[in-house]
């Protein structure tokens, strides 16, 4: 019996060795994967970041090349001239229809009153 424990308990022994060094390399193998990944995951949030400053760079360009452009300044100019035109002329419609409403209301004050003073007679007399 001796002789049979020893070698239960160096097949024991080897098997939990085993069992060990397998766990390690699927710990290994495991590790490897998760940084493979974080590596993918990093590389396309730098392409991603290099998109963005390219489009960036490329507005900025097209934003410049248009300030340049004298026959855009001009035209731009214009618009802003008519718009400046456009809204004057607006608030002073405002400004005339507030007059307008102002001449009414006193316009109407002033019957009120009439009417009130013509009772007042009526009712005296």
């Amino acid at each position: 019996m001796c002789l049979g424990s020893f070698t239960s308990e160096v097949d024991s022994e080897t098997l939990n060795e085993a069992d060990t060094e397998a766990l390690v390399e699927a710990e290994v193998e495991r590790l490897t994967d998760v940084e493979a990944d974080s590596d993918s995951e990093a590389d396309a949030l730098d392409d991603a970041e290099a998109d963005v400053l390219a489009d960036s760079d490329t507005d900025t360009l097209a934003l410049c090349a248009s300030l340049n452009d004298t026959d855009s300044l001009a035209e731009i100019k214009a618009l802003t001239e008519a718009d400046c035109d456009s809204l004057n002329e607006t608030l002073n419609d405002a400004d005339s229809d507030s007059e307008t409403l102002d001449d009414v209301l006193i316009e109407s004050e002033a019957m009120t009153l009439s009417i009130s003073r013509l009772s007042s007679d009526r009712m005296a007399g």
